[in-house]
């Protein structure tokens, strides 16, 4: 069994910009765990724990439905968080532009996954980059004015893909390793 989830992935541009942020945040806001640079992604569909043979057979599923779709460029908005601004569960960004495309996109992704006999969620999918986590019954101030100044809003990075990911949790945060990907196959719109 692997616990998977599928996702797209920025590029190295909002990394880098990511890890400074992270390195002040971690030293400044001691009620959040941040997310591992190489971890960063989008989750389109969270699949839980899965049998390897069935995320295997996903993949062709995943490919169908992402084929005719054009690769397409999202940014990242404002910082927001699920929870309490006081006491959030998870701090990011909103996806800002782009966020209708990649909406159309995580729905045709259920849309395949449910098809595929796997169970669907039980909320509303949010398009967002979750850049930490926070710890229970912790109070935390000053995020929102440290992910405002990090440089995110606004940056943009390119959907091209998307991958199944497992991922290991680990006390020094989750580490995700790609399985396979299924390609946005549609013409892209010529530059004009």
């Amino acid at each position: 069994m692997i616990r998977a989830f599928l996702a797209v992935s920025p590029e190295a541009n909002v990394v880098d910009l990511y890890r400074r942020a992270r390195d002040e945040g971690t030293q400044r806001l001691r009620g959040l765990r941040w997310v591992l640079p190489e971890s960063l992604h989008v989750t389109l569909r969270f699949l839980g724990d899965v049998d390897e043979v069935a995320a295997h057979h996903l993949q062709g599923s995943v490919e169908a439905v992402v084929a005719p779709f054009r690769p397409f460029r999202v940014a990242l908005g404002g910082p927001f968080c699920f929870g309490r601004r006081s006491a959030p569960r998870a701090v990011g960004f909103e996806i800002a532009d782009g966020a209708t495309e990649l909406a159309r996109l995580a729905g045709e992704v259920d849309a395949a996954t449910r098809r595929a006999g796997f169970r669907g969620e039980d909320r509303p999918w949010t398009a967002h980059l979750t850049l930490a986590r926070g710890r229970p019954g912790g109070a935390v101030r000053g995020w929102e004015e440290l992910l405002a100044a990090s440089g995110l809003t606004g940056l943009g990075f390119d959907v091209t893909d998307v991958t199944l990911y497992s991922s290991k949790l680990s006390p020094g945060g989750a580490k995700h390793a790609p399985i396979w990907s299924a390609p946005l196959r549609g013409t892209p719109l010529s530059p004009s």
